[in-house]
């Protein structure tokens, strides 16, 4: 059996903020070992483009982007939604290309040029290009290509306001309504915790972080972002990023303890040494939630119980009476249930837990509605979190009091 191509339809759907309808398209093959670099351009050759300096990039159903390096640093640090995961235009198409697969081209991300591209059974080279050709070929085509800036003429007369809708070419429909979006995705996973905690390096860490909500969680990701960015330098250019994108999103999240994590974020990307924290602020939210809250010894900032007769022998070193004792307060863990009600995406979901919350005995009401509905690990993810942040400002004023 002879070699098989990649085939792909190619239709050019939107652009300079309005509609074609009906979309000029081209058939195009696709030698394997095609990088995404080779396929913009051929994209965009076939599509009548002469000015190419411009940013282009391709995005697949799972939300993976591939661009240029920089746009793909500056897509790990974003501060809004889950982050994109991303692979540079140098990798090759074949693994990614598969039939029926659909993905999006934008070619100049200013006037957004967008391309529908579906995936076709494999062709053979031979019958349909006639050899082996070293670059991606159009094999059939239709419909009338506008112009990139929208330019009729050499001196760019015909035109309305830089669009080319005045003199719009025959047979190619400008629409002022913006394009039909796509069927919207699933709502994106919450973040997994335990693979963060887990992470021994940024090639563990990353892929913890990416297409995930964490939001709900970044006092629990920045502590890893630290452990990890204080382990060495050989890390940095890839936590980097991701550290950036939990500063912005600490501030514009603004939860308890959120200026304090910012603060200690901020201190590594500026290489300068972070404020001292003597206690594990994961381990007082913990014990001080409990029941009896929970007790530091200033002297080495260990974290105990604060039962009420004491540490019962578990400790003979340490009297609680000379501690600084903390609990966390129950006005603060309800507000943590309201804050998560506003999270969920589905109306019945929000209805369901505000019932919860109405009435008598809402902690257990809301536990019991919580476990029912399946979010029991958004909901300790999201509710430890804030109890970190509160912990955090406990520990931060105790400092400057100079109690710990």
């Amino acid at each position: 059996m002879g070699a098989r191509w990649i085939c792909i339809k190619v239709e050019l759907v939107s652009g300079r903020g309005r509609v074609l309808d009906p979309a000029p398209g081209r058939i195009m093959a696709i030698p394997p070992r095609t990088t995404f670099e080779g396929l913009a351009e051929a994209i965009d050759t076939a599509f009548g483009r002469w000015d190419v300096n411009h940013l282009c990039q391709f995005e697949f159903p799972d939300g993976t982007v591939v661009t240029d390096p920089e746009s793909a640093a500056e897509l790990e640090s974003s501060e809004f939604g889950p982050l994109s995961p991303t692979l540079h235009l140098s990798k090759t198409v074949a693994r990614h290309l598969t039939k029926g697969v659909r993905f999006t081209y934008t070619f100049d991300l200013g006037d957004n040029w967008e391309h529908r591209c579906t995936v076709l059974p494999t062709i053979d080279p031979w019958e349909a290009v006639g050899g082996l050709a070293a670059q991606p070929v159009p094999i059939w085509g239709w419909g009338d290509l506008p112009d990139q800036y929208g330019r009729r003429t050499e001196d760019g007369h015909g035109t309305e306001d830089g669009h080319g809708t005045e003199d719009a070419e025959p047979g190619t429909a400008w629409s002022d309504t913006t394009p039909a979006p796509e069927a919207d995705r699933p709502p994106a996973p919450w973040v997994d915790l335990r693979a963060v905690r887990a992470a021994k390096d940024a090639a563990g860490l990353r892929p913890a972080l990416l297409g995930v909500e964490f939001d709900h969680a970044l006092h629990q990701v920045g502590q890893a972002l630290a452990r990890l960015w204080d382990a060495g330098p050989a890390d940095h250019s890839a936590l980097e990023p991701l550290l950036l994108s939990v500063v912005n999103r600490a501030t514009l999240r603004a939860w308890p303890g959120d200026d304090l994590l910012h603060a200690q974020l901020l201190a590594r990307l500026r290489s300068e040494e972070p404020a001292r924290v003597p206690v594990d602020p994961g381990e007082l939210a913990d014990l001080g939630s409990d029941e009896y809250g929970a007790v530091v010894d200033p002297a080495t900032g260990d974290v105990w119980p604060d039962f009420p007769d004491g540490l019962d022998g578990l400790d003979d070193t340490f009297d609680p009476a000379e501690g600084v004792h903390y609990r966390d307060d129950t006005g603060g863990q309800f507000e943590d249930m309201e804050v998560f009600v506003e999270t969920q995406p589905e109306q019945s979901v929000r209805d369901r837990l505000r019932k919860a919350l109405d009435g008598p005995r809402p902690f257990a009401r809301f536990k019991d509605a919580v476990s029912d509905l399946d979010l029991w690990p958004q909901w300790q993810g999201l509710r430890d979190d804030r109890r970190i942040g509160r912990a955090r400002a406990f520990i931060q004023e105790a400092v400057e009091e100079g109690t710990l």
